[in-house]
């Protein structure tokens, strides 16, 4: 299965102060923690007798979520779902975490879905 990046990233909380009534501006970004690019690869399991399972590409991490590429439109905001992903930050150094994640957000672009994942659970 062949992944395509979307032509932007992840949608950010962003804050609006109003210059105007009509007229929002952009302050800055709340993110609170750093996200690291990621090239890994991700199985997320949807249901509780593990049958149901999306295969998924990361796109980066941090220390409490990450972003993946999937074609599943069963992960919807607040769906929890089991996770394990493993990435390679360089030559023969494959990290791995597992646990529970709920699904923060979701986008579509054509096929592709983009999903921002939050680790309620890590094991």
């Amino acid at each position: 299965m062949a992944y395509v990046l979307p032509k932007s990233t992840a949608p950010s909380r962003m804050v609006s102060e109003a210059v105007s009534d009509e007229t929002p501006t952009t302050v800055g970004e709340l993110r609170s923690e750093p996200r690291v690019a990621a090239d890994g690869h991700a199985r997320l399991v949807l249901d509780q007798d593990g049958r149901v399972a999306v295969d998924a590409r990361l796109v980066d991490v941090s220390r409490s979520g990450f972003r993946a590429l999937h074609e599943s439109t069963a992960l919807m905001p607040g769906k929890v779902v089991r996770f394990q992903y493993f990435t390679a930050d360089e030559p023969r150094t494959i990290r791995s975490l597992s646990g529970w994640a709920r699904v923060i957000w979701t986008r579509t672009e054509g096929t592709q879905m983009e999903s921002g994942f939050f680790v309620v659970l890590s094991e």
